[in-house]
């Protein structure tokens, strides 16, 4: 698969990727662990992320959980949080992921400034968890 179709994918389904790379600071290495990703199982073509505790384990190094956290959730000092955010149109519920500050609040948002956080809600969180 060429860069630039790998690049339309990310752009068009690949928030909870970037976000995830975000995290480890590996946002500008995308192309790269989208590769690797698909070729150890951990995500499929559209950027659907099997399993976020291994991808941040392959980006980040370590082990990590991940629990999914209802949108009130206090993060704690040691977690770092993914926020979900829910838009309903007409006929369509569009959803987008972005890195929290841990207070709830965007940190990073892979569109800049993206319309489903903006007109939408936070509905739930992905809280990773250093693993000893």
């Amino acid at each position: 698969m060429n860069a630039q179709t790998i690049a339309r994918r990310i752009a068009d389904s690949g928030c909870y990727f970037l976000s995830i790379l975000h995290l480890a600071n590996r946002e500008n290495e995308a192309i790269g662990f989208y590769r690797q990703a698909l070729s150890v199982g951990v995500m499929e073509e559209d950027c659907y992320i099997k399993d976020p505790p291994r991808l941040l384990s392959l980006v980040a190094g370590g082990r990590w959980s991940v629990e999914h956290k209802p949108a009130d959730y206090q993060t704690q000092g040691d977690e770092l949080e993914i926020l979900r955010y829910e838009r309903k149109a007409t006929t369509k519920t569009y959803a987008h992921f972005v890195v929290g500050d841990g207070r709830g609040q965007v940190a990073y948002d892979p569109l800049d400034n993206s319309q489903t956080v903006a007109q939408g809600k936070l509905v739930s969180k992905r809280i990773f968890k250093r693993l000893a």
